[in-house]
């Protein structure tokens, strides 16, 4: 991003940083000059000063309009102006597709969302699966209010409710209610598994620390020999997981 530069000078950016706020800007569907305010509003720790995003979007519109190259938010975002501008095709593709079944609908981001909706255009075969309570994207601009008010959106839609937990024992299920408590949310969720072990809270000094004992944690549980875990979320296997003869997928 070196073209990111005026008589104020120029801006240093990590690449990785400066994508993951424009991803994100993009979609929450927030323009450029609106990003401040919204970065604010949703307390983001942006990788550039808010008032120098102007700049930095339109040096990376730049960039990629000199290597001819678009994004995927750009795709998504054509898509939906076509279903919107042109008529023919997008009744087209309405025809070609006409059920929709989304995953992780906690997950959809709006100009995800937008997406779909352009493309279902107001028919009713649609299908949501998720659970508010499992949104772990909002960094990269999931909404997962968009589930939380799916009567509002979708009136007359059936909501089944899945409220009994097979995979963790009671004692996690507690912890979890306890955690979404703490944070305002309800849960009513109930564990099918028998009684297990007391969840314990390891608390560490920093990120480095912290990801140290993910480490030993998991070597532990997964009988792998060594194992790190790096501050930026990366798993190094020193053994391969394959040499431990207890270990099986989903064990």
């Amino acid at each position: 991003f070196a073209e990111l530069g005026d008589r104020q000078g120029f801006v240093t950016v990590a690449p990785s940083g400066a994508l993951a706020d424009i991803d994100w800007a993009r979609a929450r569907l927030v323009s450029p000059v609106g990003y401040a305010a919204a970065s604010r509003a949703a307390r983001r720790r942006s990788a550039i000063a808010a008032d120098r995003f102007v700049d930095l979007v339109a040096a990376y519109e730049r960039l990629k309009q000199r290597r001819g190259v678009i994004d995927f938010d750009d795709l998504l975002a054509r898509l939906v102006n076509a279903l919107h501008t042109d008529e023919q095709w997008a009744d087209a593709m309405r025809w070609r597709y006409r059920h929709f079944f989304v995953d992780e609908a906690q997950d959809l981001n709006p100009l995800q969302h937008a997406m779909l909706e352009a493309l279902r255009g107001g028919r009713g075969d649609l299908c949501l699966v998720g659970d508010p309570r499992q949104a772990i994207y909002g960094w990269n601009g999931a909404e997962p209010q968009l589930l939380v008010d799916v009567e509002q959106t979708y009136p007359g839609v059936t909501i089944v409710r899945l409220g009994a937990n097979y995979r963790c024992t009671p004692q996690v299920v507690r912890a979890g209610a306890a955690v979404l408590a703490a944070a305002g949310q309800a849960d009513d969720t109930r564990s099918e598994r028998p009684e297990g072990a007391a969840v314990v809270v390891r608390r560490s000094a920093d990120a480095t620390v912290g990801c140290a004992l993910v480490g030993a944690v998991a070597s532990r549980y997964t009988g792998v020999a060594r194992l790190s875990v790096s501050a930026a979320g990366v798993e190094v296997w020193r053994q391969p997981i394959a040499h431990h003869a207890g270990w099986r997928a989903g064990g």
